[in-house]
């Protein structure tokens, strides 16, 4: 096959899969009521802003201040001087929650959905989850390129990584609903893709200028995902930079090269800063100087509760306000991390109210947890030359360009292993201490991060049929997930 045969049969490959994952999710979202999922309607009201307005909704604009929610029936009363709203609350014997808008989150997703649905006709709720479902898609594809930069002569198992990525069920989920998770599961897929493409390239001639460019843009929306997307520039940085330290070791001959990779490297941060600053900067002019927007929304929180009368006040849950006060037991925590977090890593629907017969998780399990413990489990250095050359030649101790990239598996700072086992446990830390310190709801999608990295790694162990066997188990989980459980 001619080389322009082989790129437009990975194109097809890849084309192919990113449609099946996106229509899947697609199909997913029609068995989803509107509000179903995770605070939709908080997520929509965002986008749909956008959408009619063309920009960011700040604070103060209608609909978006700090409220109070009742936890049974959900009605909101925003200004604690409405005594018609208040009067009724106060009636009732429910607890009460204080809410705030998603308007001090990374704002990105937003605004690209928002525009999206603008450009396509106006903001409807199926558009909206549309948007999302071609997140995931692009989840796959960053995967499918992953696996071609590090394994160019496996087009099969390029095409096997992109579908085990988006066939996982809870990132279908994630695909199927108005949220933000699903853009973070996106930029977390690129971010692997373009340090496997930085990668090659270090491995080959050096790193040129579209492979920094597409790291900067890749480690931008990052930045300006989900906070715990943010976890993974650490070991996306080790990785580059390891990547580079082999490359100018295996050409000290080179001096120009040293020199290329710093201005590189340079470029791709302005890219990055520029990309998820924009966001911090606006927030800086809106809220007195500050980035983040946190302290600005805590004040009004504490206004917004010493209004409140002492009876709503004494049952209105202050978990964003003071956690402190809130917060259960440690072994309560950890009890409730460990039975709700790997549930939910892998399949947990709804208001996480809906989870699948446990057999569906153990099977999951052991396939998952079996293909990267014998991944894991190979040696980790590299290959031994047929001929070694003389000690005394000082070379002799410099790895070879082609040596990198010739197995990625076994090198842990490299891609794929360096997203799939220090980015996991980074992840997992994090999720932990969010869950004891910040907001006690443990679930699964703050891990969604690291699944192109696991699922990249655990196909380094897969040859021949076994690799289509992969893709029908989690083609089968998926589609049991959505015709047994969502029903």
């Amino acid at each position: 096959m001619t080389a322009r045969g082989a790129a437009r049969r990975s194109a097809g490959l890849a084309c192919g899969v990113a449609l099946a994952v996106g229509l899947n999710a697609v199909w997913w979202g029609n068995r989803i009521p509107a509000g179903g999922a995770p605070d939709e309607n908080e997520h929509f009201a965002v986008v749909e802003f956008v959408a009619q307005h063309g920009r960011l909704p700040h604070y103060g604009d209608p609909g978006f201040t700090v409220s109070l929610m009742n936890s049974m029936t959900h009605e909101r009363v925003e200004n604690p001087a409405d005594t018609t709203a208040l009067n009724p609350l106060i009636r009732m014997n429910h607890r009460f929650e204080l809410r705030q808008p998603y308007l001090f989150v990374p704002q990105m997703p937003y605004a690209l959905n928002g525009w999206f649905c603008r450009l396509s006709g106006g903001a409807t709720r199926t558009r909206a989850r549309w948007f999302d479902a071609l997140c995931i898609a692009t989840a796959a594809l960053g995967a499918f390129v992953a696996a071609r930069a590090l394994w160019p002569d496996r087009p099969l198992h390029a095409a096997a990584a992109a579908a085990c990525v988006g066939f996982w069920p809870q990132v279908t989920f994630l695909g199927a609903y108005v949220n933000d998770d699903a853009f973070a599961v996106a930029t977390s897929s690129l971010l692997v893709a373009a340090c496997a493409v930085w990668q090659r390239a270090c491995a080959g001639n050096g790193p040129h200028r579209a492979s920094a460019v597409w790291l900067g843009v890749a480690c931008g929306l990052a930045g300006s995902s989900k906070p715990y997307v943010l976890v993974l520039l650490p070991p996306a940085v080790a990785c580059t930079a390891f990547a580079a330290r082999r490359a100018v070791a295996a050409r000290p001959g080179d001096p120009q090269l040293r020199r290329r990779i710093v201005w590189l490297a340079v470029l791709a941060l302005g890219i990055a800063s520029a990309i998820a600053g924009a966001w911090l900067v606006r927030n800086a002019l809106l809220y007195d100087g500050d980035p983040t927007g946190r302290r600005f929304l805590h004040r009004e929180m504490h206004e917004l509760v010493q209004a409140l009368p002492p009876p709503v006040a004494a049952r209105t849950k202050l978990l964003f306000l003071a956690p402190a006060k809130e917060r259960p037991a440690l072994h309560v925590v950890a009890r409730a991390w460990l039975t709700t977090t790997f549930a939910s890593f892998w399949a947990r629907f709804g208001w996480m109210n809906i989870w699948p017969p446990r057999p569906f998780g153990w099977a999951a399990l052991v396939v998952v947890g079996g293909l990267l413990t014998v991944s894991l489990a190979r040696r980790s250095r590299a290959p031994v030359a047929r001929s070694a050359p003389p000690a005394s030649d000082a070379r002799a101790t410099m790895p070879r360009r082609h040596e990198l990239s010739a197995d990625p598996a076994r090198s842990w700072w490299a891609v794929p292993r360096i997203f799939a086992v220090p980015a996991g446990l980074l992840l997992l830390v994090a999720s932990m201490l969010n869950s004891y310190w910040i907001d006690y709801q443990p679930q699964g999608r703050y891990l969604l991060a690291c699944v192109p990295g696991l699922v990249l790694q655990m196909s380094t162990t897969l040859r021949g049929h076994w690799v289509l066997v992969l893709v029908l188990f989690f083609v089968a989980e998926n589609l049991a997930c959505r015709i047994l459980v969502l029903h």
